[in-house]
């Protein structure tokens, strides 16, 4: 997905990943997500709290 999303970007290079950890993340999907930076060769990346309204949405979507 993290591959995919790259190829299609305006500029790949300046590609960046948002990580926002939900309440129900735990330590190993974080270490996960990170995994996947390394696997998808992604080194911009940054590390953000979820906002109430994408908490919302992410919170209508799990239900």
């Amino acid at each position: 997905m993290i591959s995919e999303a790259k190829l299609k970007a305006p500029k790949p290079a300046n590609f960046t990943v948002i990580i926002k950890p939900t309440d129900d993340a735990n330590y190993r999907n974080f270490v996960d997500m990170l995994d996947n930076m390394t696997l998808t060769n992604s080194e911009r990346y940054g590390i953000a709290d979820i906002r109430p309204q994408e908490k919302e949405i992410y919170v209508a979507r799990t239900d």
